[in-house]
């Protein structure tokens, strides 16, 4: 993850990092919570972070869009039922690079790519060598996601699109 890597790079100058050797042989290089010198990973540490990238994320103090997903008339949340029904891991890799995209926006390929009309879609590869796709837009400061499948074929199937783009109108004129 590119994103998490530069954060890292940046946060280095923070606190000298421990090194710990594993019984492999290997260097493991950790940073101490008792030396964070900075108070917004002292923060992090505190609310019980249980992820680094997310620790070293809120260190830098990056911005993060927040995530809103399409909702009927009648309340239910489709992208988020379909999300609930993939397998652990899938659904794991679609929120990190879901995640990639609210903290790193702007983003382009092979994470992001342009749609037209102000839709965009996040390109996720799953276990399985199978590809998935959340269609979104961006609306006042958030991530609008009104779309998500598993892809079938190498072009993004004409229905799933019409249907994003259905929804994203449907949402604009509210």
């Amino acid at each position: 993850m590119r994103f998490a890597y530069c954060a890292l790079r940046l946060n280095t100058a923070h606190a000298p990092p421990a090194v710990d050797k594993s019984s492999r042989g290997g260097t493991k290089i950790t940073r101490r919570i008792s030396q964070l010198s900075n108070p917004r990973q002292r923060a992090a540490n505190a609310a019980g972070w249980q992820n680094e990238a997310d620790k070293l994320i809120l260190a830098i103090g990056a911005s993060m869009l927040p995530v809103v997903f399409y909702r009927t008339g009648v309340g239910n949340e489709p992208i988020r039922e379909w999300l609930r029904s993939l397998s652990d891991k899938d659904s794991k890799t679609i929120g990190v690079d879901l995640k990639t995209v609210q903290f790193g926006w702007p983003l382009g390929m092979p994470l992001c790519r342009p749609l037209g009309n102000g839709l965009w879609e996040v390109r996720s590869r799953l276990s399985g060598n199978r590809i998935a796709r959340l269609m979104f837009f961006l609306k006042d400061g958030s991530i609008c996601v009104v779309n998500g499948f598993i892809k079938k074929t190498q072009k993004t199937p004409p229905e799933e699109l019409e249907q994003a783009r259905k929804r994203m109108k449907e949402w604009c004129d509210d």
